[in-house]
């Protein structure tokens, strides 16, 4: 029971980290191009890297998983704790880049390391161990957006990366001694040996990656882009506390939403519900940019959207027994779109009114989809 405890605080650090990483530099992006002496679009590119490595190895992280959880997700804390402490190697985006990579690999190996660590507890408390992971997974991002601007301002880059080298480090270890006294054992082989195309070719996969893709990936693109596409509107230094509280109040919603669904089984009508109001959202950003609407809808939609991940993660766990492998599938098709929506909207971040424009048209497909999905079909 210890060393499942164990196990768990370790890797919510981990988590914390890893996530934390992806948009470090986020809401200064501005002025740490400025340092750097380089376009603002290279900074930007740095979280873009997360999805695009994503997508490339989410399926045989998802594989690696199911195998042995336990040891995959302490190689990606490695990689993590390697990634964060370099950067103090150099300032120049070359150290930037090697991070981000490092941490990149790491992040396949630990969210489709989720579903597999569930099945390490018992029945009643997976819901519970899901739902802690989806808090961590977010807060890191949260941390990152929320103490960006004045963190940067008060230490400079040495006090944004720190946080992260830290936690990172501290994680690995409390995962190190976890395992020494867990007793897993990798999978058998027959329990692994789902072919790829079995899984990916599914209709629930293919819709659900697609949903997860233009509903969650909406605030990939407002994390990475938001600072710069509100350039036009004078309001670009509220980006960062805008999208760190929206995340840290995601969290909450995570939190306190996603059971509350679960236990009424009602997926795929609040899936429904949060699509139209987060579409609703962004046209009405598009007609109506003032500061107040930007904090009361990002926020709010923040609070209803997050919980998705952990609700489609639920699902996929009940309808799939290679759950890292179906938890790979799914996130690579979501990256797939995420990718795709983050590269296309670097083009729109000259004008709030159009970047916003911009995100409402992928979130109207996400709509169309859930409308139209028969929840009989696997």
């Amino acid at each position: 029971m210890v060393s499942r405890s164990l196990l768990l605080a370790g890797f919510v650090m981990v988590t914390f980290a890893n996530q934390a990483m992806w948009v470090t530099f986020a809401p200064v992006a501005s002025q740490v191009a400025a340092k750097l002496q380089v376009e603002v679009r290279w900074v930007g590119f740095l979280p873009v890297l997360y999805p695009v490595v994503f997508l490339l190895l989410s399926i045989p992280a998802g594989k690696l998983a199911d195998m042995d959880a336990v040891k995959w997700v302490m190689i990606a804390g490695v990689l993590t704790a390697i990634g964060a402490t370099v950067r103090f190697a150099g300032f120049n985006l070359f150290v930037l880049y090697f991070s981000q990579f490092l941490a990149a690999v790491a992040q396949p190996l630990i969210l489709n390391g989720f579903v597999p660590l569930t099945k390490l507890y018992s029945q009643e408390k997976r819901s519970v161990v899901l739902t802690t992971m989806s808090v961590s997974m977010y807060s890191g991002i949260a941390f990152s957006l929320l103490a960006g601007v004045p963190v940067y301002s008060t230490f400079g880059i040495t006090g944004l990366i720190l946080p992260a080298a830290v936690l990172s480090v501290i994680g690995l270890v409390v995962l190190i001694c976890a395992h020494r006294f867990l007793s897993t054992g990798p999978a058998t082989p027959s329990s692994v040996n789902t072919g790829f195309g079995s899984v990916v070719c599914r209709p629930f996969v293919m819709v659900f990656g697609c949903i997860l893709g233009l509903g969650v990936g909406t605030f990939d693109n407002l994390s990475t882009w938001l600072e710069p596409a509100l350039s036009s509107t004078n309001f670009s230094h509220h980006a960062g506390q805008i999208m760190g509280i929206a995340i840290s109040a995601g969290v909450i919603g995570v939190g306190v939403i996603s059971p509350a669904v679960a236990r009424y089984r009602w997926h795929i009508g609040y899936l429904k519900f949060v699509l139209v109001f987060v579409l609703l959202s962004m046209v009405l950003l598009t007609v109506y940019p003032k500061l107040v609407v930007f904090y009361i809808l990002i926020i709010t939609s923040s609070v209803l959207m997050f919980p998705a991940y952990p609700l489609i993660m639920e699902m996929v766990a009940e309808r799939f027994l290679q759950g890292g492998l179906a938890a790979g599938a799914v996130g690579m098709v979501s990256r797939v779109v995420t990718v795709t929506l983050t590269l296309l909207a670097s083009a729109y971040i000259g004008d709030a009114s159009l970047f916003f424009r911009f995100l409402s048209i992928p979130l109207l497909a996400g709509v169309a989809l859930i409308t139209l999905w028969n929840d009989t079909i696997i």
